[in-house]
C-alpha cells in the first residue's frame, strides 16, 4: 500500500521498480516515488509522532535519544515504535531503525 492523491481512488495505476524505489505513474504522469524497503501500510495505519532534530543530530522519543545525523538538523522527522524497535522516517522517503534493548530483571 502506497499513499497517493485521493483523486486517483478506484483507478488503475502503473507501478515500476527502479533500484529499490517504487514509482507510481498515471499514464505519463509521475504520482510519487517511494523506497521499496519501507512498509507504507504500517506507516499509514499507525500513529506517527513528529519530532524536530536537535543541533547534535538527535531526536528524543519516549525518554531516550536517538542519533539521526547532523545532515537532518532542524528538520522534522516522524517517529514510531514498532514491536522491539523505533523507526525514524527521514526526508526523501528514507527510514532509520533502532533496536530496543530489553531490560532484564534478576530475581534472587
Amino acid at each position: 500500500m502506497y499513499p497517493v492523491d485521493p483523486k486517483h481512488v478506484g483507478e488503475k495505476e502503473e507501478l515500476r521498480v527502479f533500484n529499490g524505489q517504487v514509482r507510481i505513474f498515471d499514464g505519463a504522469t509521475l504520482l510519487g516515488t517511494f523506497d521499496a524497503r519501507i512498509n507504507y501500510r504500517e506507516r499509514i495505519l499507525r500513529r506517527l509522532q513528529v519530532r524536530v532534530v536537535k543541533k547534535d543530530g538527535t531526536v528524543r522519543f519516549r525518554g531516550k535519544k536517538y542519533l539521526v545525523g547532523l545532515r537532518h538538523v532542524r528538520r522534522r522527522v516522524e517517529v514510531m515504535k514498532r514491536r522491539d524497535e523505533v523507526c525514524v522516517f527521514l526526508c526523501g522517503n528514507r527510514e532509520k531503525v533502532f533496536k530496543l534493548r530489553r531490560k532484564y530483571r534478576y530475581h534472587r
